[in-house]
This record gives C-alpha cells, structure tokens and sequence, in this order.
C-alpha cells in the first residue's frame, strides 16, 4: 500500500512537473514579448524626446529669425523756429526736437501684427533721456526706461519709421546713441553727436 501511494504520489509529482514545464512555456514567452514591448517603448520614448529637442531647437532658431531689425538709422534736429538739419553732429542749442528715421528689415518669418517699438536715447554718461512719453519695458530680465515708443503694423515688408522726441532740456555735450527694442530685444542701434 505503502509503494502504491508513492508510486501516486511520485506520478502527480510528473505530472505537475510536466504542466509546471507546460506552464513555463507560455510564460517564458510572454517574457520574451514583455522584453520586446519594453525595447520598443524605450526606442519610442527616445524618438520622443529627441523629436522634442528638435522641436525646441527649431523653436529657437524660428524666434531668432522672427526678430526684426531696424535699419539705417538716421536723426534730423529741428530748431525752435522750425528749421531742420539732418547728420551725425547737431549744436545744443540748435535742437529743439529730434526726429528719428529707420526702416524696419523685411522679414518672413515674423508674426504679421501691431509691433511696439521702443525708443531709448542714450546719453554720452549712460542716462537714458527722459520726457513726458517715457516709461518703462522689459529688455531680458532688465526693466529699463525708454524716451519714447511707437507702434507700427508690420505686415513682413520694409517698413519706414518716424518718430518725434522733444527733450523738456538741453541734450548734454557728447555722443548721444539711439536704440530700437521691439518684443524683448534690441534690434538696432544708432548714434548722433551733441557739440
């Protein structure tokens, strides 16, 4: 009786040998696809991310594009009784007015729309010139004052600028440099001489 329950017993331990072995089959191949599903996601994950990196640098480089830039710029002083001299160098008592000229660049890339341009004039002691139509705007992480602003809708063609700026006082002696912002940067510069 004794051999008998053994001889059972050793026949139920092959048989679960035999469906642990049957068993392992399917689960040894679900390891392999689970191996497979995992390296496919990896290699997805990296697609993405370097898809994003792309992304993001062609972002930059479309930004970089999109900034405008103001060209040839240009100062006519005009004197109290109206009289208008354009050049590099002005007398101080001559002015009583500045207007300043530029063009904005053609450019493609930049969103079609209102653009506010801001105006710093740069005394030779680094104070920016002051009136009644300054404030305030961002430059980077900087805030700084502007002399006066206009704003211009852009359509993506050369666009000719003109802007008006009376000073409440004097300009002081020296070289007096013109800066254009437009959207957080600066996009040209220009200089004039106060003798």
């Amino acid at each position: 009786k004794a051999k008998s329950e053994i001889a059972t017993a050793n026949k139920k331990a092959a048989d679960s040998k035999a469906e642990v072995a049957k068993l392992k089959i399917p689960l040894d191949q679900q390891g392999v696809e689970l191996t497979q599903s995992k390296e496919e996601i990896n290699l997805k994950t990296q697609t993405i991310s370097t898809l994003e990196q792309e992304k993001s640098a062609l972002a930059q480089k479309v930004a970089v594009a999109s900034v405008l830039k103001a060209e040839n710029i240009k100062v006519i002083a005009v004197s109290s009784k109206g009289k208008e001299k354009i050049g590099d160098a002005f007398k101080a008592k001559s002015i009583e007015q500045v207007k300043i000229l530029f063009t904005i660049a053609e450019n493609k890339v930049a969103t079609k729309n209102t653009k506010d341009l801001y105006i710093r004039i740069v005394e030779p002691d680094g104070a920016t010139v002051t009136g009644g139509t300054d404030g305030e705007f961002k430059y980077g992480t900087q805030t700084l004052f502007y002399s006066t602003k206009t704003s211009i809708l852009y359509n993506g063609l050369i666009s000719p600028v003109s802007v008006s700026y009376t000073k409440s006082g004097p300009y002081k002696a020296g070289k007096q440099t013109i800066e254009v912002y437009c959207e957080g940067y600066l996009i040209g510069t220009g200089t004039f001489t106060v003798e």
